[in-house]
């Protein structure tokens, strides 16, 4: 009767904890304000992104970046990612039923994020259940590290305005899910899909994420040719499930854009060109690379401390907006603990070859992703941003929830381990509240 009592309370922690999630989210977002005259309180970019799913409402087809050209052919619709403008138009098409005011349709695209960030934080869950399989508190380490992820205020943040940061952040928590199973369990057809629907929704969602759709692959390529049990058939079948569903979702939109800015497939030249046109004939400049080298960079500028800070909170227009440095301090503090007991951890763990090869090929998404956002602040526009980097959150977790774990096995008797736990998450929950809502409204 203890034992059945045991499994009751941790369904329903575990269901509170993804309902929770959606209603912070969703509170986040109302506090946004949905005038984008208001430079100060408004999403970043979120006019830019809000264009999509309102044309496509309007319209009933997808714009092309021609038509939905604003400050001088500056369109987000000249690129290929329109999942979250798609999905925030199904929203806005319910809403508009009762009611056609500008305000509940603005609200209403931001749902969503919301959608995309509760999927991202139920697969960094999910994912922390494999790492953890075996282990006696798995529900309740996988729940914290749910929380660390979703209530880090830069995914927050993400979760609660229309961005597409967030649904690339989606397709990569997919994916690396899809590789930590494979890693688990073996190839399976099941990996395969998984990785498909990560893909897909990132390929769809934002380009600096693919560099973890490239490494994602390449690692369950190379655990398919390993696997003595995976004949030509099998493979066949994997490759076809991995590549066939994501070409099938994601070429139309490759295809339509090569048709439409000849050959341009991910709409990067035709944006710039049109930009540049615009520039000629005299329209004010709204990029500005940063021209004195990489070294200059780090050395010089605050590039560096810019983008950390607001990787880890969600700056708006003015950036950091009620929010002091020492508030920072509990998250940076967070971070250093935890890496530290994590190497410490792995280096006391049993180790294999698959499991290296796992780590470094994160690491390589990881490197891809800072090289997309320093090349685009070098040879584009100068953008200390956080969320340009933000899918590093992932591991960034995973590492993170790995070393909480080796210090409470090594402090904290087995009988207090899982209040300790719940413990962290409530302190942690707090944290996020004390720090995010001032900068909300102030």
């Amino acid at each position: 009767m203890h034992k059945d009592l045991e499994i009751v309370l941790k369904k329903i922690v575990n269901i509170a904890a993804i309902i929770l999630l959606p209603i912070v989210f969703i509170v986040g977002s109302l506090h946004i304000t949905t005038d984008f005259t208001d430079s100060r309180h408004v999403g970043p970019d979120e006019e830019m992104r809000y264009f999509m799913p309102e044309f496509i409402l309007e319209n009933h087809r997808l714009p092309t970046g021609y038509e939905t050209e604003t400050w001088g052919n500056w369109s987000y619709g000249f690129y290929p990612q329109f999942l979250g403008a798609i999905v925030s138009t199904g929203f806005m098409a319910v809403v508009s039923i009762f009611s056609n005011d500008t305000d509940s349709l603005i609200r209403a695209a931001r749902l969503a994020s919301v959608v995309f960030g509760t999927i991202a934080a139920i697969f960094v869950r999910n994912t922390a259940r494999l790492i953890f399989n075996k282990h006696k508190h798995r529900d309740a380490i996988s729940n914290l590290a749910m929380l660390l992820f979703a209530l880090w205020p830069q995914v927050a943040f993400l979760s609660s305005y229309t961005n597409n940061d967030i649904v690339g952040l989606a397709g990569v928590s997919i994916i690396l899910y899809a590789c930590v199973h494979a890693y688990r369990n073996g190839v399976k057809y099941s990996n395969a899909l998984y990785y498909a629907v990560g893909a897909t929704i990132a390929m769809l969602g934002y380009l600096n994420s693919y560099g973890f759709v490239l490494i994602g692959f390449v690692f369950l390529l190379t655990l398919l040719l390993k696997s003595k049990m995976a004949d030509k058939a099998f493979i066949l079948k994997y490759l076809l499930i991995s590549l066939g569903i994501t070409g099938l979702l994601v070429l139309p939109f490759l295809i339509r854009n090569a048709i439409l800015y000849d050959g341009d497939i991910f709409g990067l030249n035709t944006f710039r060109s049109e930009y540049l046109r615009w520039l000629a004939e005299g329209g004010f400049p709204m990029q500005s690379p940063y021209i004195s080298g990489i070294y200059s960079l780090f050395v010089d500028t605050r590039w560096l401390i810019d983008t950390v800070n607001s990787f880890i909170f969600g700056y708006f227009a003015s950036w950091g907006r009620g929010v002091g440095s020492v508030q920072y301090w509990p998250y940076y503090l967070i971070v250093a603990v935890t890496s530290v007991a994590a190497v410490f951890a792995y280096k006391n763990s049993r180790k294999n070859i698959t499991k290296k090869t796992l780590i470094a090929f994160v690491a390589v998404g990881c490197a891809i992703t800072v090289v997309i956002s320093l090349y685009y602040t070098l040879k584009i526009d100068y953008q200390p941003q956080g969320r340009y980097v933000i899918y590093l959150m992932i591991p960034l977790v995973i590492g993170m929830i790995y070393g909480v774990n080796y210090l409470i096995e090594k402090i904290i008797q087995p009988k207090y381990r899982v209040l300790v736990i719940y413990c962290l998450c409530a302190i942690y929950g707090l944290l996020y509240f004390s720090v995010a809502y001032p900068t909300l409204l102030a």
